[in-house]
């Protein structure tokens, strides 16, 4: 039991990492990260790098993103911004 609670407390602060402090008050003060442009454009230039489906490239996205102690909107305005590129043979690289 005590496990599941570990593994519970730790899905959850990932989750709410996703999650950002937004102040339109039609957002209601979070918004999601997925719907921010640049995670879009992000997972897109990462599919390119990486000539993959996009699902796969959300996936390492969100991956990188765990590993690294980086929310998802940090590492994909990294990939945006051309600080942060994902190859083929290792990963992501600076």
């Amino acid at each position: 039991m005590e496990i599941a609670t570990v593994s519970a407390e730790a899905i959850a602060a990932t989750l709410l990492d996703e999650l950002l402090l937004d102040e339109r008050a039609e957002t209601g003060g979070m918004i999601n990260a997925f719907h921010l442009s640049e995670v879009n454009q992000g997972i897109g230039m990462i599919a390119v790098q990486l000539k993959m489906p996009v699902a796969e490239a959300l996936s390492r996205l969100r991956a990188t993103a765990y590993s690294t102690g980086q929310s998802i909107w940090e590492v994909a305005t990294a990939v945006v911004h051309r600080r942060t590129r994902f190859s083929e043979t290792g990963g992501e690289g600076e």
